[in-house]
């Protein structure tokens, strides 16, 4: 264990040149690190977070990277800036689909500068704590927000159903919304779009079944 800690520790201090021993077991730490930052994720995911493939398998392999590249550099400056230009080339276009994820993968950035480093205990303290943050603030999420429809409506001008039509609807959805009104086959038919949100419980087809028996329906329309 002592013969670990040394190697381990070589090199904090001093900008000489790391040997073999030193960089396999730096990334071995990395590795494990990274699992363990990739199981608290994992673990502590709330259910109704979208999900994201591979992301777990991307921490670890961002961990043990980030712990090659701070060996790499090391304490040389030319390194560094090298680094920064290559990086500002490459561009990441993946989106993260839940903020919560940005928080692992800065975790995974920091457990892998550590390895790289040798400042194993920032990593060894500080995972317990994100571990026990993460499962503590889960179910911390913000409500889904309710989806809402549009609904697209032709009918004859001279028969005017939109009284029989905001009748049914009432009966239907929990609210609604004229989004836009427009005129259509040289004004003699009427085009509404309605934004809507159906109530819980309530079928789409026997609200469209309705709106089409309206006397003068010409067109029904429903876009989720």
């Amino acid at each position: 264990m002592d013969w670990i800690n040394q190697q381990l520790q070589a090199g904090v201090t001093a900008s000489e040149e790391l040997s073999y021993p030193t960089v396999f077991l730096r990334i071995i730490a990395a590795m494990v690190l990274g699992c363990v930052v990739a199981c608290i994720h994992y673990y502590t995911l709330h259910k109704d977070s979208p999900a994201t493939n591979g992301f777990q398998p991307t921490i670890v392999l961002l961990t043990i990277l980030l712990s090659m590249v701070v060996m790499a550099v090391g304490n040389n400056i030319a390194r560094s800036f090298t680094l920064a230009g290559v990086l500002a080339i490459v561009r990441f276009r993946t989106v993260v689909k839940d903020t919560r994820d940005s928080a692992f993968v800065i975790c995974a950035v920091i457990v892998g500068m550590a390895a790289g480093i040798g400042y194993l205990p920032v990593a060894i303290i500080g995972l317990p704590i994100i571990a026990a943050a993460a499962y503590f603030t889960k179910h911390a999420q913000a409500p889904k927000p309710v989806r809402s429809s549009s609904l697209h409506l032709r009918f004859i001008i001279t028969n005017n159903p939109q009284a029989f039509v905001e009748t049914i609807l009432k009966r239907y959805v929990d609210a609604f919304s004229i989004k836009e009104t427009s005129t259509c086959k040289k004004g003699t038919s009427l085009d509404v779009s309605y934004r809507i949100r159906l109530k819980r419980g309530m079928q789409t087809p026997d609200l469209v079944r309705e709106l089409h028996a309206v006397e003068g329906m010409q067109a029904v329309e429903w876009k989720s």
